[in-house]
């Protein structure tokens, strides 16, 4: 998944609570893939209602697409409420890791868990969610990092109306671990900023 890139640029598209997620994946000023929720999981008429307030109440289901549309896997929250798992999935659909976080007043912490049950990564950062950390439990080296940044823009109305994004800057790593940095970017965004 995206071998060739060590850097990508995450950022919403989404403009309106009521459209569905659409988040950019960009690296060297080039789109080379999208995460979109599927129609069906956009339509659910409960999801509908309980958008008008918060999305971190809803449940989602997200493709992650490379430039050509191809599903390269999923990210999937199953449970409604605030902090419950993401779930992350093959193009088939068949689980690779949960993701589970524990936000506490400080200080919020990502956790990705394989199939196994075994911890693969930790992202830690401040609640200001600024800047994470992104570790390695293995043998606890730091193999990422997740900063949040604006873009600058020709004009002030795109910078009044662009979001920010994320800036994921990883060592090499494998596929499992940048699907798993692109949820925990996600996760940041819904979960702390979608207020």
């Amino acid at each position: 998944m995206f071998s060739q890139y060590s850097t990508f640029f995450l950022q919403k598209t989404t403009l309106y609570k009521l459209q569905r997620k659409i988040y950019t994946i960009s690296a060297n000023n080039q789109l080379i893939g999208k995460i979109e929720e599927t129609p069906a999981s956009h339509k659910k008429i409960t999801n509908q209602l309980v958008k008008l307030f918060a999305y971190q109440f809803i449940s989602f289901d997200l493709q992650v697409l490379d430039s050509n549309g191809h599903i390269l896997g999923w990210i999937v929250k199953k449970d409604k409420g605030i902090t419950t798992d993401f779930h992350l999935l093959s193009n088939e659909g068949e689980l690779l890791a949960t993701v589970q976080p524990k936000l506490k007043l400080s200080t919020a912490t990502m956790t990705v868990i394989d199939k196994e049950n075994k911890q693969l990564i930790q992202a830690k950062g401040d609640f200001g969610a600024i800047h994470y950390t992104v570790e390695a439990c293995k043998n606890n080296t730091t193999i990422a990092s997740i900063q949040k940044r604006s873009l600058v823009y020709d004009s002030i109305q795109d910078s009044i109306h662009q979001h920010d994004g994320y800036y994921l800057t990883m060592e090499k790593t494998d596929a499992l671990t940048k699907l798993a940095l692109l949820a925990i970017g996600i996760m940041i965004d819904v979960y702390i900023y979608d207020v």
